[in-house]
């Protein structure tokens, strides 16, 4: 888990796009991102590297544990054996 801040507008979210895989068109990456020392295919990405949007609507009786695990089996669209 990696927490990113920031003031507004000094691209922590173009830098977490250009990690995840969501820049597309809206920039140029330069440089290679890098996985456990391996360049992922571009169609495996969502596979490695997610992240919650800040807009994103929080249940608030949920913990900061139970909220993230929340999130990511969202991103995920499974659950692993371990998460349950």
């Amino acid at each position: 888990m990696l927490g990113v801040l920031g003031s507004s507008g000094s691209g922590k979210t173009t830098q977490l796009d250009a990690l995840s895989g969501r820049l597309r068109q809206q920039g140029t990456l330069v440089g290679d991102v890098c996985v456990n020392g391996h360049q992922p295919r571009s169609d495996q990405f969502q596979d490695c590297i997610s992240y919650a949007l800040q807009e994103d609507t929080f249940l608030g009786y949920l913990t900061v544990q139970e909220t993230l695990t929340y999130t990511a089996q969202l991103a995920i669209g499974t659950v692993s054996p371990a998460g349950r």
